[in-house]
């Protein structure tokens, strides 16, 4: 129980770096929140087989703190709010089936 607890901290605190520096490197705040998003998603895909101990670093850990879905239903509660329909749509949809598509990337490539 206690290693699990670790390994959800180790991973929590690599995956929430790993968020803050996309959020540096890409200046446009949607396309870093895409970013972090999608790879979060190719993590939980890769880690869907792995052992439990992987499951808690890599999945909740790790991929739990670089995902940032409560900025996503921000973000597109701005656009709405600006009444930007279709942008507000496309990104929805693109974080949908891009994620969806690198979750099933991540589990093809797990080994």
């Amino acid at each position: 129980m206690a290693s699990a607890i670790l390994l959800v901290f180790v991973g929590g605190f690599l995956g929430g770096t790993c968020r803050w520096w996309l959020s540096r490197v890409i200046e446009h705040p949607r396309a870093a929140t895409f970013a972090a998003n999608i790879a979060a998603c190719g993590v939980i895909g890769f880690v869907a087989a792995a052992p439990a101990a992987w499951q808690a670093l890599l999945g909740v850990g790790f991929a739990g703190s670089l995902s940032t879905f409560s900025t996503l239903a921000r973000e597109l509660g701005e656009l709405l709010k600006a009444k930007d329909y279709g942008e507000a749509a496309t990104y929805l949809l693109a974080t949908a089936l891009i994620g969806t598509a690198a979750a099933g990337f991540g589990m093809i490539w797990a080994p």
